[in-house]
C-alpha cells in the first residue's frame, strides 16, 4: 500500500476533537454547554480550553461555552467538507471485475446507496478518488478526517455517547481509522500497467457521475441523490447562521461549486476544485 506508513496519531486526534466538540455543542438544543464538564468528558478540558483560546468557543452570557463566530465558520467548512464526502457515496462500493454498460444501460460496476464493499469481491473507492485529487493539488489529503465522516455517518456519536467517548479517549478510534486507511486500495496498487493513476481515476470517476446521473432519472430505488441531501440535513441539528466576515488569518479557501445531485443535475465537481475544498486549512 503506497500510504502504508500512515498512523494517526495526537495531531489527528486533535483535529478530529476540534470537530466532535463543535459538532456537540452545536447540536445541543440551545447551542451551548457548561464549562464544568461531567466526569466522563474531563479529560477533555485542556482541548476545550484549547478551542476558547482560539476564538473557535466563547463563553456566553450564561457562563456556558458556545461557539464563536470563528468556531461557526470552522463547522461549516467541516459540514461543506461532510458533504464532499457524501458526494463520492457512488464509489463506496464497486465491483471491478463487472463489464461497463452499453449506453443508457445500470452500470453494474456501482452497488446502490446502502451497498457495502465486501472486499474482494467488491472494493470501497472513496479514500482512492479522494486522495487522487488530493495529490493532483500537491496537498497532502486528510485521510483521517475523511475516514472519522464514514464513522460518524455510520455510527451517529450523539446515539452511544459512553462507547464513543471511551473509545476517543482510549486510542481506540484512532487505531480504527489507522486500520481503515491501510486497508483501503490507492490508485497506484490497482493501475493497470501502461496507464497513468490519474486517467484511471478519471475514467472511474467519470462513470461514476455518469451512473448517478442515469439513477437521478430513471432509478432512484438503486440511488436516490437526493438522499445524500437528506443525510446532510439530518447530519447537522441545528441550523449555524454565518455572516460573511474576514477569518482573522483563518486560511479558509472560497468553497467550489457544487456537485448537483438534483434530476436536472450539473456537470461533475472538478478534481482540482474538489481538492482544493477537502483538503484546506480547516484547523487553526
Amino acid at each position: 500500500m503506497a500510504r502504508a506508513g500512515f498512523h494517526c496519531g495526537e495531531q489527528h486526534l486533535k483535529e478530529i476533537l476540534d470537530f466532535d466538540i463543535l459538532f456537540r455543542i452545536n447540536a445541543n438544543q440551545d447551542g451551548e454547554t457548561s464549562v464544568l464538564l461531567e466526569r466522563a468528558n474531563a479529560w477533555l478540558e485542556p482541548h476545550f480550553q484549547s478551542l476558547h483560546q482560539r476564538q473557535l468557543l466563547e463563553i456566553s452570557e450564561r457562563d456556558r461555552y458556545a461557539l464563536s463566530q470563528k468556531g461557526k465558520i470552522l463547522l461549516t467548512k467541516y459540514g461543506v467538507m461532510f458533504q464532499c464526502f457524501k458526494d463520492l457515496s457512488i464509489f463506496k462500493c464497486v465491483y471491478p471485475d463487472a463489464e461497463a454498460p452499453q449506453e443508457g444501460q445500470p452500470d453494474l460496476r456501482f452497488g446502490s446507496y446502502h451497498d457495502q464493499a465486501k472486499p474482494p469481491h467488491s472494493e470501497d473507492y472513496r479514500v482512492l478518488v479522494f486522495e487522487n485529487f488530493c495529490k493532483r493539488e500537491n496537498r497532502v489529503a486528510p485521510l483521517h478526517l475523511f475516514v472519522f465522516f464514514s464513522l460518524v455517518e455510520n455510527m451517529r456519536p450523539l446515539q452511544s455517547e459512553d462507547d464513543w467517548i471511551w473509545a476517543l479517549e482510549s486510542g481506540e478510534l484512532l487505531d480504527n481509522i489507522t486500520s481503515i486507511i491501510h486497508s483501503q486500495p490507492s490508485a497506484e496498487d490497482i493501475c493497470p500497467d501502461g496507464m497513468h493513476p490519474d486517467d484511471m481515476v478519471d475514467a472511474i470517476y467519470q462513470a461514476g457521475v455518469d451512473e448517478v446521473k442515469r439513477c437521478a432519472q430513471f432509478d432512484r430505488e438503486k440511488y436516490d441523490p437526493d438522499q445524500i441531501q437528506r443525510d446532510q440535513e439530518d447530519f447537522f441539528q441545528e441550523t449555524i447562521t454565518v455572516e460573511v466576515e474576514e477569518s482573522g488569518g483563518h486560511d479558509m479557501p472560497e468553497p467550489p461549486p457544487q456537485w448537483d445531485h438534483r434530476a436536472s443535475i450539473a456537470p461533475a465537481l472538478c478534481a482540482g476544485a474538489f481538492a482544493g475544498l477537502a483538503t484546506c486549512a480547516l484547523l487553526s
